[in-house]
């Protein structure tokens, strides 16, 4: 328990200017969009990667699901019209809800909004990081490399790209393609 406490006061030390944005919004990329609207395969949401599902359940709503190497972490439901679909949902464990949406004929992806601060949105991923401890660890990932990808890859200034794809790729969200410092922190 006294290792999430030091995770946790670490993320709030390096992301303490960001955490004042209001209404922060979250990045979410690499995902596939259908032709539709739906998403599916890996990505990320707020610097945090894993693989999402879109199941539909009629021609034009559903429900979704992303799991972080098979540890379920976020779900909830999605609408479809007019060439693009609004996703919306909730990280486990967590009552926030977030939502984004998707074009279609752009194959694009809004940011996620719900978390009114950056800090609300890592804290969110630290008790849920904290809760799967297990099941993180059997796959081989800690709650620091989970958070640490939310604390950069969250935020837009700076080139957080290296920490989510390392995360993704196994190797702990350290070094590689990018500093995962970023610009914005107030030095």
């Amino acid at each position: 328990m006294g290792r999430i406490a030091v995770v946790a006061l670490l993320v709030l030390n390096f992301t303490a200017p960001v955490m004042a944005a209001a209404n922060s919004a979250l990045p979410v990329s690499g995902f596939t969009v259908s032709s539709k609207g739906t998403l599916s395969g890996p990505g990320t949401v707020g610097g945090v990667s894993g693989t999402l599902t879109s199941t539909a359940q009629t021609s034009t709503a559903g429900t979704w699901s992303m799991s972080v190497r098979g540890v379920p972490f976020a779900g909830g439901t999605y609408s479809c019209s007019g060439g693009g679909c609004t996703y919306t949902g909730t990280v486990v464990g967590s009552k926030t809800t977030f939502s984004f949406t998707t074009t279609s004929s752009t194959s694009s992806v809004s940011r996620a909004t719900g978390f009114k601060t950056h800090g609300g949105w890592v804290s969110t991923v630290g008790h849920w990081a904290g809760a799967n401890r297990g099941a993180l660890a059997a796959a081989g990932l800690s709650v620091g490399d989970v958070v640490s990808g939310a604390a950069h890859g969250g935020h837009t200034q700076g080139n957080s790209s290296g920490a989510a794809a390392n995360v993704a790729n196994g190797n702990g969200g350290k070094g590689g393609a990018g500093d995962a410092h970023g610009g914005g922190h107030g030095r």
